[in-house]
């Protein structure tokens, strides 16, 4: 049985991923800021809040999350955000003379990522809990 939930958490994760990237990747075509650090930034806010959110949704609703985490949490919002993207802009602004604009984009990464935790958590408080009898979605 292990054998198979793992091959079908594999599966979901690919899915998720595969998904994750692609909207990770239409962002960068924004015109204008598409392909730039604040956009990266905008990118793992919104995936930092969607985990978090995710959480506590996956708690309040009593979901079980066997199936959801790898799909959603690991996969989806896992291949959308990315920190290897973010050291990578934080070394190119570096070579170009920007260090202090490269230490900016880091600390504001950390900051924006903190933030996004209580935005997502707060936004999914508003999700009412699951009921005593209520069937699990």
């Amino acid at each position: 049985m292990k054998n198979k939930e793992t091959t079908q958490n594999l599966l979901l994760v690919f899915v998720g991923g595969a998904f994750g990237g692609l909207f990770r990747y239409l962002l960068t075509l924004v015109p204008g800021i598409g392909s730039t650090p604040f956009m990266t930034l905008i990118i793992n806010f919104i995936g930092t809040a969607g985990l978090a959110a995710l959480a506590v949704i996956i708690e309040r609703r009593r979901l079980h999350p066997e199936r959801l985490q790898p799909l959603l949490g690991v996969g989806l919002l896992g291949g959308f955000t990315t920190f290897g993207a973010l050291i990578a802009e934080s070394r190119e602004l570096v070579a170009h003379g920007q260090a202090l604009l490269a230490i900016l984009l880091l600390v504001a990464s950390l900051v924006i990522g903190i933030l996004a935790v209580f935005f997502g958590r707060k936004l999914a408080s508003f999700i009412p809990e699951r009921q005593t009898g209520e069937v699990a979605s």
